[in-house]
């Protein structure tokens, strides 16, 4: 299994010093306005050559007011033959009408998993059935697997949950690749720190990025969420995570040292 590393900037590409991964993951998953300039692109990508290292973009969930601002960067930042992931299905559709001829892995957001903690609870009454499907996502239907890949999807992320993620019915020759120790639980559209949200991410000055993460716990949730930019998540920890994704026999572990974008 292969440990690639998730990173948004520069900075979080330092775990790679003595580390022993085998690519990296660079760009942004849930914000556009996050998304690395194409010059930290071309920095990052050189980071990864002279250490050997694959290297992969990541694009995000997509309002359609930051859909030219995110194709545009694409269509710049991609080299050729190079792999990126997508976290929106009219990127993909765009991708393929444009011809784009990369390897492309779905992002873990299409895959449509219940990753509330909650549902721990419910898996343990649950029948073998029912345990299935509460562990399972899109991609156990085969129309939604086949409606991917004629998009151009080799690769398949998958979060990491807490209660057991299942083995995507994709087929063997396809990438699986399970995403940790951050479980994204919930995305918003808004933003809570900038109110320009339908103007272009080129304004955006990433206030997000100067305040750590925001924690929040409940009754109902006593696993802390952590809330950053406009996303949530849970920290599944690193030892389930990596024992997780030997269980599914995931070809690929993308691993987040920092809270990913």
């Amino acid at each position: 299994m292969e440990i690639f590393l998730r990173a948004s900037t520069l900075a979080e590409l330092s775990p790679l010093e003595g580390g022993s991964f085998k690519g990296v993951i660079f760009g942004a998953e849930f914000c556009p306005f996050r998304l690395p300039k194409i010059s930290e692109v071309e920095e990052a990508r050189l980071i990864c050559a002279e250490n050997g290292l694959a290297f992969t973009l990541s694009t995000p969930l997509l309002r359609q007011a930051h859909f030219n601002f995110t194709s545009k960067w694409l269509r710049e930042a991609l080299k050729e033959g190079e792999e990126w992931s997508a976290n929106d299905w009219g990127l993909l559709f765009w991708a393929k009408n444009e011809g784009f001829e990369n390897p492309v892995n779905a992002g873990r957001l299409l895959g449509k998993q219940r990753r509330d903690s909650r549902t721990v609870e419910m898996v343990r009454g649950a029948s073998t059935e029912e345990a299935r499907a509460l562990g399972g996502s899109l991609w156990d239907e085969a129309a939604d697997v086949a409606l991917a890949r004629g998009l151009g999807v080799t690769g398949f992320e998958l979060d990491c949950l807490l209660q057991g993620a299942g083995r995507p019915a994709t087929g063997e020759n396809s990438r699986l690749i399970l995403c940790g120790p951050h479980i994204a639980v919930t995305v918003t559209p808004a933003c809570p720190w900038n109110d320009k949200m339908l103007h272009s991410p080129e304004s955006c000055s990433y206030p997000c990025r100067a305040f750590p993460p925001a924690i929040i716990t409940n009754s109902q949730r006593p696993e802390p969420l952590f809330c950053s930019g406009n996303a949530q998540f849970l920290d599944c920890g690193m030892e389930f995570f990596l024992s997780e994704a030997k269980r599914l026999g995931a070809s690929r572990a993308a691993l987040s040292a920092a809270i990913p974008a």
